[in-house]
């Protein structure tokens, strides 16, 4: 995939030669020596990018042999280590374009050594860089993460975004290359946001280029297409051959996933046309596959059409069979389950009919016992009724009694209030009648008294006693004996009941304690 090896900023080649020719026969007339390496370092720069490799050796061993004279000569060496670090720099490039990586990283090692003499920290990041560049071409990954590692170090401190950008890069495609696609796709994001404000053009395609191969192989075929289509404008616009190549090569890798090999085809034949360093016995291999995926007739496609209809065909046989095979167990099962499930519910209608039946017999018993029961409570409350009308009507003879005895004589005193203690015994065993009825309907409503109390904790004893009489059918007057008060008074009480079980007007108080 594509690294910063050849991301170096794209001029005008032409132009940018003559100019430094013209520099340079003024510096070769006046001596100016260091003026003329940098010149002759520029000049292999510039035919570096355009990718005339022997051209720039051969300007960069003429910077090296000057540089080597000034050296000889003198005993202060400072300012040539910059000069020095640049020329085995840029002969460790051309070494590592003709991958002899071995070569390359011993020239860099020189380089890095010249500029850390010269304190130039900006460009031992490059020069580490390009080592670690050198490692992971030689998939020597961790080794490449190391020198990586430390030209970040570097770059950090100098505040190069753009060259930490291309450290991402350089990160990114080891991950790719070792399947971390998604740490792969998060170090080229970052390397986007360093560079939102750069002109670097060359980086931006490498970045889309990059991302575009990431997400193939992640199955973005889209996203990836669109990527890959970003890069190949950035790499038209700086004319950098070798980023096209590695577009159209990944661009044939997409056409590939796609099934397009006519178009793979085309894209392999592009790269080599941008590159022909590219070509190695892979690439051709290749081209060999795709050039006879391509070159299937619409006959032998047709026969294969044919072939796959009926093999379809057989297929969708032996499914309807096995599909037929599979329903017809299904309803056999479902009728034996249902025959079951049917002669369980038969079995359970009988048991609980039975069981109804019972209960509907010990149900009966219960409700006859309490009828009779109730029946008897209410005839004895009757009869304390009665009496308790007649203590009424005593009440009031005693009084008019009482109010004769004035008149009368004593000896006539003592003998009516003789007679009237008799009555008033007589009362007193009504009242010891009434009691035992009162603990009679207790007795009798003792379930209810208890559901009645759960269900309305408001309710007083009083209350209760009234609720019981009301459930045995007992009339508001006959009530109004029992407590010793009005039938008014009975009467209010309903209303408030009725508040505090919440009934309507239509609803019957009676009928309502029943179903309790």
């Amino acid at each position: 995939m594509m690294d910063s090896a050849r991301s170096l900023k794209f001029v005008n080649p032409q132009n940018s030669i003559a100019y430094f020719e013209k520099i340079r026969m003024v510096t070769q007339e006046k001596e100016y020596t260091l003026t003329e390496i940098y010149v002759l370092t520029n000049l292999s720069h510039l035919y570096f990018t355009s990718f005339k490799f022997e051209l720039s050796m051969k300007y960069i061993l003429e910077a090296k042999g000057l540089v080597d004279g000034e050296l000889r000569e003198m005993h202060d060496s400072t300012r040539y280590y910059n000069p020095l670090g640049i020329i085995y720099n840029r002969i460790g490039l051309l070494l590592l374009e003709k991958k002899s990586y071995q070569s390359a990283i011993s020239h860099f090692k020189i380089a890095q050594h010249a500029f850390e003499k010269a304190d130039d920290k900006e460009r031992q990041s490059s020069v580490l860089t390009n080592i670690g560049l050198c490692e992971a071409r030689q998939y020597q990954y961790s080794k490449a993460i190391e020198y990586y590692n430390r030209a970040y170090e570097l770059a950090e401190i100098t505040n190069r975004e753009n060259a930490l950008a291309r450290l991402d890069l350089n990160f990114a495609v080891i991950l790719a290359s070792s399947d971390a696609n998604s740490e792969a796709l998060l170090r080229i994001n970052q390397a986007f946001k360093r560079i939102e404000d750069d002109d670097d053009m060359w980086l931006k395609g490498a970045l889309y280029n990059l991302k575009g191969w990431v997400l193939i192989k992640t199955g973005d075929f889209k996203e990836a297409n669109n990527c890959l289509n970003i890069a190949y404008s950035f790499a038209i616009q700086v004319k950098a051959y070798n980023l096209l190549s590695e577009n159209s090569y990944s661009m044939s890798q997409l056409y590939e996933k796609m099934g397009d090999y006519a178009m793979a085809l085309k894209m392999i034949r592009t790269m080599i046309e941008y590159d022909d360093t590219l070509v190695s016995i892979k690439r051709l291999q290749q081209m060999s596959d795709y050039f006879e995926l391509t070159r299937i007739t619409e006959s032998e496609k047709e026969v294969i059409l044919v072939r796959k209809e009926k093999e379809l065909m057989t297929l969708r046989m032996s499914m309807m069979a096995g599909l037929a095979v599979f329903l017809l167990l299904m309803l056999v099962l479902s009728i034996s389950y249902f025959k079951l499930k049917s002669r369980q519910r038969q079995l359970l209608l009988k048991q609980s009919n039975q069981m109804m039946s019972s209960n509907k017999r010990e149900y009966d018993l219960k409700q006859q016992f309490f009828n009779e029961e109730m029946k008897y409570r209410k005839s004895e409350l009757t009869t304390i009724a009665m009496h308790l009308a007649n203590r009424t009507d005593f009440i009031e003879t005693v009084k008019s009694k009482i109010k004769s005895l004035r008149k009368k004589s004593s000896e006539e005193n003592r003998d009516a209030i003789a007679n009237i203690l008799v009555e008033i015994n007589s009362l007193t065993q009504n009242n010891k009648e009434l009691a035992a009825l009162n603990e009679s309907v207790e007795k009798l409503s003792v379930d209810f008294s208890r559901t009645l109390k759960e269900r309305f904790s408001q309710l007083s004893d009083k209350d209760t006693r009234m609720c019981a009489l009301l459930r045995m059918g007992v009339s508001s007057k006959e009530i109004a004996l029992f407590f010793a008060i009005e039938t008014r008074s009975v009467i209010q009480a309903r209303y408030r009941l009725r508040k505090k079980f919440g009934l309507q007007n239509e609803d019957s108080i009676v009928d309502f304690l029943k179903n309790i």
